[in-house]
């Protein structure tokens, strides 16, 4: 189903957004029902994938097909859902190796002003609840046996409880590094809870790609809300 739309109003791209002939005025737009945009609605391979994703971060894969993508499928701070009934994604030579990016988000950075085994005191810790992932950083660089590998000092952890009226988060053990307040920007922030689920997926690459490269076929960060069923591989 197409809906009938100004075309000074939307980009056409041949796919889900086409513009009609005749009147220059016009565009058709696929209608995406219940926000998930089925591939098989956009045509076939990996440039229906594409345009299927560009659509919506829900997308439900035909069952069984197969689809080349040269750039690779990213999302940033958005709920994604990937139905793909046994089809197959094979990553192309031309990109980084990575099939499917999903990066998520951080919010509410608070400056910390006290650490003790079992609480860290922020500036603010109304936005804080028990059960959220929260990680502590500061500027102070560690580093490794490779230069390229130094980074800057943090872990994660989990609140274990929040006393408001004192700005303090409850933390369940110490924290493994030693932090010095009052220096180094050591801060705070928790992981905002997107929702990433990717299910009975395939995912290969093009056997030019890197051994190396192609560990990281599926990349997700700052997320903690995940469910990933039957995703394999082929080699």
């Amino acid at each position: 189903i197409f809906d009938v739309v100004l075309a000074s109003g939307v980009t056409t791209n041949t796919f889900n957004i086409i513009q009609c002939v005749g009147v220059s005025s016009l565009a058709l737009v696929l209608r995406i029902v219940d926000n998930i945009a089925r591939v098989s609605q956009f045509g076939s391979g990996g440039s229906a994938l594409q345009a299927a994703w560009a659509a919506s971060k829900r997308i439900e894969l035909e069952y069984g097909a197969a689809y080349t993508i040269e750039a690779g499928l990213t999302a940033t701070a958005q709920n994604v859902e990937i139905i793909a009934n046994n089809a197959e994604i094979t990553v192309g030579a031309s990109g980084d190796g990575v099939g499917i990016r999903v990066n998520g988000a951080w919010e509410d950075e608070q400056s910390v002003s006290a650490i003790t085994a079992s609480a860290i005191t922020v500036a603010d810790a109304t936005n804080y609840k028990t059960g959220d992932v929260v990680k502590i950083i500061n500027n102070q660089t560690l580093s490794f046996a490779l230069a390229s590998d130094s980074g800057k000092q943090g872990e994660f952890f989990v609140v274990n409880g929040v006393n408001y009226s004192l700005n303090q988060l409850f933390i369940d053990s110490p924290l493994f590094l030693t932090y010095t307040i009052g220096t180094n920007n050591t801060r705070v922030a928790k992981i905002v809870e997107y929702k990433v689920e990717i299910s009975d997926l395939i995912i290969s690459y093009d056997r030019s790609i890197s051994e190396a490269d192609a560990e990281q076929l599926i990349r997700l960060e700052a997320l903690r809300n995940v469910k990933v069923n039957n995703v394999r591989t082929r080699y």
